[in-house]
């Protein structure tokens, strides 16, 4: 089962999907194995539409798209978000570029917001990342865009430490203080773990500027079964007038045999006891996948229905819909909310060594007006791409046995764009002007 692309905290500006999440425009963490964006056959995934269904027998609205760009080591080059606006067009919204170290790790992460007004990108948001020796980051800095200086100012910085076996045990969030010029703390996260490198206890703090210490704020315990799987999690907060930890949630989770989470009760802590108040219930498929997702809560000792969510999967592990219900109190029925119908597009499957850009076929004229001419020697399949700058894919060609073929591009607007031949195991790149 394919599991989130992106491990920790901060903050999401899409949630495109429930399960398997593909890329959130504004996540911190940088994106892990490209093999979560393949398909079973080995494509890599070209672009994701989402429509929406606000009632059970109106039609799919397209509402979004988001579209995937890679580099020639088949890394994540670009993620570009667009909306549909109100005359069916592609709008675009957001944009994250990304940059590899020599090893295959991201080290900067460049977002953009679109002005409609101008017609352009504009700098949004940059995140730097650091690794240690092991490979594991070790520093995390995000730099905002001031328009009014035209220039980066740092904003907020993460720090990590980690144990021999590479579990993080400590992570600090500082802000940056322009009056003082420097870095102050903010807040921090130490996480304990047990023989086994389980996490067993995660604490919070913040930091207190008037004594330069830290505060205690809030803790998790968690305790582990034999499968070392969380069976209860343990929240508390900490009370500054008794000086000491008090119970504030509490949740047991049943697991199947299978390791799979498939209930959770939730519990708070009332008149110094333990008082249920919710569950959520998960069921699964064949492949191990969450299929529903159901919440309840707890009212005069009975459990009332609050939200369903449904999902169905591809071949390949992606969501391609969510379905979401509501409880209805006068019929008790389960009533239809809203759907959520994701289309996956996938680049075409060649079998590519990245090696240096080779003549395979000519191209004329260049500048092309409408008809562009491509001439081959080659008897096997040839594939011809073009995508515009920003990534995008606008033709997708291939064919056998012929040594001269003509494209239509009278439909594309005047500009530059660039183009991909692909023979066997060879490849061919360029440039191509449209006038």
């Amino acid at each position: 089962m394919k599991t989130s692309l992106f491990i920790l905290l901060l903050f999401e500006y899409l949630q495109v999907i429930a399960q398997p999440a593909f890329p959130a425009l504004k996540h911190y963490t940088p994106l892990t194995s490209v093999e979560h964006y393949k398909s079973a056959s080995g494509q890599l995934l070209d672009s994701v539409i989402t429509c929406a269904q606000s009632t059970s027998t109106s039609p799919c609205v397209r509402s979004r798209k988001i579209a995937y760009a890679y580099d020639t080591n088949e890394q994540i080059d670009k993620v570009t978000l667009y909306l549909m606006d109100n005359n069916g067009e592609w709008i675009e919204d957001y944009q994250a570029d990304y940059t590899y170290s020599a090893n295959g790790k991201v080290i900067q992460q460049v977002s953009y917001s679109w002005d409609n007004t101008t017609n352009q990108w504009v700098e949004n948001l940059t995140v730097d990342y650091s690794y240690n020796t092991s490979n594991n980051i070790y520093q995390l800095i995000t730099s905002s865009w001031a328009t009014a200086n035209n220039q980066w100012e740092s904003s907020t910085k993460y720090t990590f430490q980690y144990n021999t076996t590479g579990k993080l045990t400590q992570q600090i969030h500082y802000s940056w203080n322009n009056a003082l010029f420097q870095w102050k703390e903010s807040s921090k996260i130490e996480s304990i773990y047990n023989n086994d490198n389980y996490k067993i206890e995660e604490i919070h703090y913040t930091w207190e500027s008037s004594n330069n210490q830290w505060k205690n704020s809030t803790r998790e315990s968690y305790l582990l079964d034999h499968n070392n799987q969380r069976v209860e999690v343990l929240s508390y907060f900490w009370e500054d007038i008794n000086n000491q930890w008090k119970e504030t949630l509490k949740v047991e989770n049943t697991f199947s045999n299978e390791g799979c989470l498939v209930q959770a009760l939730f519990y708070d802590w009332n008149n110094n006891q333990w008082e249920l108040s919710s569950s959520q219930n998960q069921n699964f498929d064949a492949n191990g996948n969450t299929s529903s997702i159901v919440d309840y809560s707890r009212n005069n000792n009975q459990w009332i229905g609050e939200e369903k969510r449904d999902f169905i999967y591809d071949a390949n592990g992606f969501v391609t819909r969510n379905t979401y219900y509501n409880w209805n109190l006068v019929s008790n029925t389960w009533d239809f909310d809203r759907l959520e119908q994701h289309t996956l597009y996938y680049q075409p499957t060649v079998n590519l060594h990245y090696l240096p850009s080779q003549d395979l076929a000519q191209l004329y004229p260049n500048p092309v007006t409408n008809h562009l001419q491509i001439e081959t020697q080659a008897n096997t399949p040839l594939h011809f791409q073009l995508t515009d700058l920003q990534g995008r894919v606008l033709l997708n060609q291939t064919w056998t046995g012929q040594q001269s073929q003509s494209i239509d591009l009278s439909h594309l607007a005047q500009g530059l764009y660039l183009y991909t031949i692909l023979v066997d195991d060879k490849r061919q790149t360029g440039k191509l002007v449209k006038q």
